[in-house]
C-alpha cells in the first residue's frame, strides 16, 4: 500500500502531521486578526521544502484571498453549506476558539526526515495571540523517540546494576558479576548488529531494507537477551563454584562445570532458537526483528561466550575468580 501511494505522489499522506492552533484569550479563530496570523502559519509551513501540502482554513480555495475568507467566516449563511462550511466543520472547534491544521509530509519522506519535520514545525515562532501546538503520527513519534532517549539510560544502568549486585551478593565475588556483564552485553551487541546489517542495511535477505530499526525494539530486544543470557550465566558459574568449593583447583571446576551444564544449555538454546526462528518468518516487522535479534542473540551466547568465552575468561582468572569470597572447607 505504501509503495502504491508513493507512485501515485501521495506517500506522505499515511504520516500526516496535525497542528492545533488556539487563541491565547479564547475568543473566535475567526476574527480578522487570528485569521491573519493563520495565514502567515500557514504559508510559512507551505514554505517547508518538506511539506507536500497544507490543509486549513484559509488555504480550502487557493484562488481565495484572504480578506475573501475573512468575509465568508464572518457571514453564517456561508457556513452553513459549501466547501467553507465543510472546513470549518472538520477544523474548527465548536467554541471556535481552535483550529486545526493538517500538513501533509513530502512523498517518500523516511522517518528521520519526518521527525526533523516536525521538528522545525514545534520551532517555528508562535503567532502573538495563537498558541501552536504540534501532533499527530509524527509528533508522536519524536515524542516516542524522545521518551525512549531519556528512558534508556537509567533504565540500561538498572539492570546492569542490579544483574552485577544479585550476582555478587550469590557468588561472593567481584569478577564473576563484571565478567556476566560483559558477556550479555556482547550478546546483546551482537544481536544488534545483525538487525543492522538486514534491516538497516540491507545486507542479509532479498527483502528490500526498512532503513531504520524500530523505536521501541533496543530497549525491548536489551531486556529480554539479557535476561536469557543470565540464566545460561548462573547454570553454568554456579555449577563452577561448586566444584571450587569441592576441590579448590579453579582449572578442574572450570572443566567439570562446563562438562556437567554443556548439554543443557545447549538443548535449551536450541529450543529457543528453533521458536525465536519462527518469529522471524512473521509477515510484521517488528515481531521479525524480534525473533532474529533473539535467535541470534541465544545461538551466541550458548555456543560462542557460554561455552567458549566464559569458560576460557574462568580459567585464566584463577583464584581471582572467588576474591573476596572464600572457599569452603
Amino acid at each position: 500500500g505504501y509503495d502504491a501511494l508513493n507512485r501515485m505522489g501521495r506517500g506522505g499522506l499515511l504520516m500526516p502531521i496535525q497542528v492545533l492552533l488556539s487563541t491565547r484569550d479564547a475568543s473566535s479563530m475567526l476574527t480578522s486578526s487570528h485569521l491573519e496570523e493563520l495565514s502567515k502559519t500557514v504559508h510559512a509551513m507551505q514554505h517547508d521544502p518538506q511539506v507536500a501540502s497544507v490543509q486549513s482554513l484559509v488555504s480550502v480555495d487557493p484562488d481565495m484571498a484572504l480578506d475573501e475568507y475573512e468575509a465568508n467566516y464572518q457571514d453564517s449563511d456561508t457556513l452553513k453549506s459549501g466547501m467553507l462550511a465543510d472546513a470549518a466543520h472538520a477544523m474548527l472547534s465548536h467554541a471556535a476558539d481552535r483550529t486545526l491544521v493538517y500538513v501533509t509530509p513530502a512523498n517518500g519522506l523516511s522517518n528521520d526526515g519526518l521527525l526533523d519535520l516536525v521538528e522545525r514545525l514545534r520551532a517555528m515562532p508562535s503567532p502573538p495571540d495563537l498558541s501552536v501546538l504540534v501532533g499527530g503520527y509524527g509528533g508522536r513519534l519524536l515524542d516516542l523517540r524522545d521518551g525512549m532517549d531519556r528512558s534508556t539510560p537509567p533504565i540500561v544502568a538498572a539492570i546492569l546494576g542490579l544483574t552485577w549486585l544479585s550476582l555478587f551478593l550469590v557468588f561472593r565475588s567481584w569478577l564473576v558479576p563484571c565478567k556476566a556483564v560483559l558477556m550479555n552485553l556482547m550478546s546483546v551487541g551482537m544481536a544488534f548488529g545483525v538487525l543492522v546489517m538486514k534491516f538497516q542495511w540491507g545486507w542479509l535477505g532479498t527483502s528490500p531494507p526498512t532503513g531504520r530499526i524500530l523505536l521501541v525494539l533496543p530497549l525491548m530486544l536489551f531486556a529480554i537477551v539479557f535476561s536469557l543470557s543470565m540464566d545460561y550465566e548462573v547454570f553454568l558459574v554456579t555449577r563452577i563454584q561448586e566444584y571450587w568449593h569441592e576441590t579448590g583447583d579453579n582449572r578442574q571446576a572450570t572443566v567439570l562445570g562446563l562438562a556437567r551444564t554443556g548439554r543443557m544449555i545447549t538443548s535449551a538454546a536450541l529450543v529457543m532458537v528453533l521458536v525465536f526462528g519462527c518469529f522471524s518468518l512473521a509477515d510484521m516487522v517488528i515481531v521479525q526483528m524480534l525473533g532474529l535479534g533473539l535467535t541470534v542473540a541465544v545461538a551466541a551466547d550458548a555456543t560462542l561466550i557460554r561455552l567458549a568465552l566464559v569458560p576460557a575468561l574462568m580459567q585464566l582468572a584463577g583464584r581471582w575468580n572467588w576474591v573476596p569470597g572464600k572457599r569452603s572447607s
